[in-house]
């Protein structure tokens, strides 16, 4: 399993009501004179060095925050391997997820 992969499928534990709302909370982050851009700039977040750390991947975890606090996140007790992990309860290893189910709103073509 790749790691995108792995932050989905933590992603898809939470309800589909939490994540509607979480992703409803990024959506209307951007502004309407910036969205098309923003998204069209998330759509290569895998191949962004300092993504996760520096390139915006913080700020999109700190949003989803505002939502659902760390510790209420499901507790992730393996990693992509299947091997023991963690535990570990934070957005580091769902956010992905979101952002993915955020550009499936977008198709490429609408933004």
């Amino acid at each position: 399993m790749t790691l995108r992969e792995w932050c989905r499928a933590n992603w898809n534990i939470l309800s589909a009501e939490v994540r509607k709302e979480c992703v409803d909370h990024l959506d209307v982050w951007f502004s309407p004179e910036t969205k098309a851009s923003d998204i069209e700039w998330l759509r290569n977040y895998e191949k962004q060095p300092g993504f996760h750390f520096l390139g915006g991947g913080m700020q999109i975890r700190n949003r989803l925050r505002d939502k659902l606090k760390d510790i209420d996140l499901p507790v992730v007790t393996k990693d992509k391997d299947g091997k023991p992990y963690g535990p570990s309860q934070n957005w580091d290893d769902y956010y992905t997820g979101a952002i993915d189910e955020l550009l499936a709103r977008h198709p490429k073509e609408t933004v």
